[in-house]
């Protein structure tokens, strides 16, 4: 996604004014073509053309070829950027007898961060290389560098064969700003020099680890990118930040590294983890389509971000433009919701992100709104949504009187709760969505998003990969807007001889007690104000009080269904900002079993009834039990009378009338027998005698 400190930096008010202004028509652009002397003993291949509005979310495939004994190549591309136009780039090895190349293939994806990319045996630039200026304009870190692999690529082996280059047509301008199109160029050329394989990459992977054997709640940051995106910081000052201690750091017991649409870090992380003994690392990807992004989390596969169609250049008349018909579709769309089953089945979870952000402006970040249908998105296979992402005010966590929330707090809340109320379990987190390891050269009221605020605490049996994974499945979170510093809050719901609930679990009982206790939401609190617990029932307040100590409890009790969740809140000013929001106990009334009995039957009518003409007599049956009486009929005998009629059932404790219409046939004293039976209830029989006249 873009930067979030990119958003903030701007209101929501400029945000909504934002407007596309018209452009000229297509023209050819300009290759980067950096001088590269090394780049000898291979081949070139090129391809262009002009891409329309109507193209807008696919993803088009230019096959290259690699010969044997390939140690690197060079891929280039660039097209027309006015009219906030985004091209994305990813290359892929050869897919297995040939044909359009899947995840299992890819070997990087870069977005639009760079436009000339290396790829070789040798592996990355040494930090010291990568971060030798500040982030900002002039930068170079990210800048490609012969010899050497651009990062968000996978070094290697380069297997010779039909290579692919994919562009993802993120955002074309309407046609009615640019009519004539985006003109766009591809080059790939690739070499044989000894310079691009003489220091073979060795990966350092990360091992699966339990960083604490204990169960408890652990703070961490389930969205935070690294430079395997090319421009963000190093994973190393990232780390540091989000893991450290006092004012340097943020005090983060864990953190899920996710890059855009690429897993090359999974090779990396095992160079730094050594340095933060007792902390975890989860491996991610951030899969950024362009109608939504979500976290495949600690998945053991590459999720499909392409959610468009696929298409795969075929050059028929061998002229390198892509013309009207040498566009073959390999793969329609799909749905996000069958690489949610995909992740959830290779042993992550799947979390949808900052689900409301610029969702009046896509043009400003491609797809960073979720603008899936329900239907597409499944919210069964959904197992967190980010209900904060990034600060969680403006300027950045900073206390001072202008202070505003993030424009999207409320909104992802809602669409939350939405979610929730189709009867999905979904985990409430919040996120950071850091790329610059902190406030990398910012000052100190900056709007950039900074590693651990927000951040999310989970209920885990251990501190480990499996451990975090099971406990965000299981709903056992809440989210910290501000930060791990946020007051510490336990929920539990209770009732006798039922097993005790917190987040994320389900619980059936007449009643139930939800217990709250708040730590350091007073005197000790990490920001002033004045905080609030409230109880949420189905999203909705329905009990609020003010928090008056570091070590707060309070009560509720829950006789309704529904879904249970807290919110702790503090108003500094006259703005409410949340500093806690959890996900819900899932709370469902059950009714007490009990005796129904049919205790009276009562009947009211005339003493005296022509032959032949109709009585209507009221027959009362009361139930004093304490079930409801089932299936409950009635038989009316005498002579020259019958009559049969269903009473239907008799809730406990209540009565119920039933009318009954009697016609005698013969005249003189009858007497009457209306008898009552239940089917799980008993019966009760009562007689009356009328006189029946000529």
């Amino acid at each position: 996604m873009t930067n979030l400190r990119a958003f903030l930096l701007a209101t929501v008010a400029a945000i909504g004014a934002l407007a596309i202004t018209a452009g000229a028509a297509s023209a050819a652009c300009t290759l980067p073509n950096s001088p590269d002397a090394s780049l000898t003993g291979g081949v070139t291949t090129s391809a262009s053309g002009v891409f329309t509005e109507s193209q807008k979310g696919s993803y088009v495939q230019i096959p290259f070829d690699v010969p044997v004994g390939t140690t690197g190549m060079r891929v280039q591309y660039c097209y027309e950027t006015g009219n906030s136009t985004t091209l994305d780039m990813g290359v892929y090895e050869p897919a297995p007898g040939g044909g359009a190349p899947g995840m299992a293939q890819s070997r990087g994806w870069s977005g639009s961060a760079v436009k000339e990319i290396g790829i070789a045996n040798n592996g990355f630039t040494d930090t010291a290389t990568y971060n030798n200026v500040p982030s900002g304009p002039g930068e170079t870190r990210k800048d490609y560098v012969t010899g050497h692999t651009t990062r968000a690529y996978e070094p290697g082996a380069m297997p010779a064969g039909e290579w692919t280059a994919e562009l993802g047509l993120g955002w074309i301008p309407p046609a009615s700003t640019d009519p004539d199109g985006i003109a766009w160029q591809v080059e790939v050329t690739t070499t044989t020099d000894s310079s691009w394989s003489n220091d073979d990459y060795v990966p350092d992977p990360y091992v699966p680890n339990v960083a604490n054997p204990a169960a408890g709640w652990y703070d961490g940051d389930l969205h935070v990118h690294g430079e395997e995106e090319p421009g963000n910081a190093p994973m190393e000052q990232t780390f540091d930040k989000g893991f450290g201690a006092g004012p340097t750091g943020n005090d983060l017991d864990f953190m899920t590294l996710v890059d855009h649409n690429n897993m090359v870090a999974r090779g990396e992380i095992g160079r730094y983890d050594q340095n933060h003994p007792g902390k975890l690392i989860i491996q991610g990807t951030e899969v950024t389509t362009y109608n939504g992004h979500w976290n495949s989390q600690n998945a053991g596969q590459l999720a499909d971000f392409r959610a468009g169609p696929v298409l795969r250049f075929d050059d028929a008349d061998a002229d390198d433009q892509v013309e009207a018909g040498e566009l073959d579709q390999v793969r329609a769309s799909l749905d996000p919701s069958t690489e949610f089953a995909a992740s959830s089945a290779s042993g992550g979870w799947a979390q949808i992100n900052h689900p409301t952000i610029f969702n009046n402006a896509p043009q400003v970040c491609r797809g960073c709104a979720w603008a899936y249908s329900d239907t597409q998105t499944d919210f069964s296979k959904v197992d967190a949504i980010e209900v904060s992402t990034g600060p969680a005010v403006l300027p950045n966590n900073q206390v001072i009187p202008a202070v505003t929330a993030n424009p999207y707090l409320a909104s992802a809340i809602a669409y939350y709760e939405h979610a929730l109320s189709t009867g999905a379990h979904i985990a409430a987190v919040a996120s950071s969505d850091d790329h610059q390891g902190g406030d990398r050269d910012q000052p100190a009221n900056a709007t950039d998003s900074q590693v651990g605020r927000g951040a999310t605490a989970v209920y885990a049996d251990e501190l480990s990969q499996a451990g975090v994974t099971a406990a965000v499945k299981a709903g056992h979170t809440y989210a910290k807007p501000f930060g791990a510093d946020a007051p510490d809050v336990t929920m539990t719901a209770s009732a006798p001889g039922k097993a005790d609930a917190i987040p994320g679990d389900s619980i059936t009982a007449p009643s139930a007690t939800i217990a709250v206790n708040v730590k350091n939401g007073a005197a000790a609190a990490a920001r002033p104000g004045s905080y609030l617990l409230e109880i949420l029932k189905d999203g909705i307040s329905v009990d609020s009080i003010a928090i008056t100590s570091d070590d707060f409890n309070h009560q509720y009790t829950a006789t309704e269904t529904g879904r249970y969740s807290f919110e702790v809140s503090r108003t500094p000013g006259t703005a409410k900002l949340v500093e806690a929001y959890s996900s819900p106990v899932w709370f469902t009334r059950e009714t007490v079993a009990g005796t129904a009995k049919i205790r009276k039957v009562s009947v009211s009518g005339p003493a005296k009834v022509k032959k032949g003409k109709k009585a209507t007599y009221k027959v009362k049956v009361t139930n004093s039990g304490t079930a409801t009486a089932n299936g409950v009929k009635l038989k009316v005998s005498g002579r020259g009378v019958s009559a049969k009629s269903t009473v239907g059932k008799v809730a406990a404790g209540k009565s119920k009338v039933v009318k009954v219409r009697l016609k005698p046939k013969k005249p003189g004293k009858v007497k009457l027998t209306f008898k009552v039976s239940s089917s799980n209830a008993g019966g009760k029989t009562v007689k009356k005698t009328i006189k029946v006249r000529k």
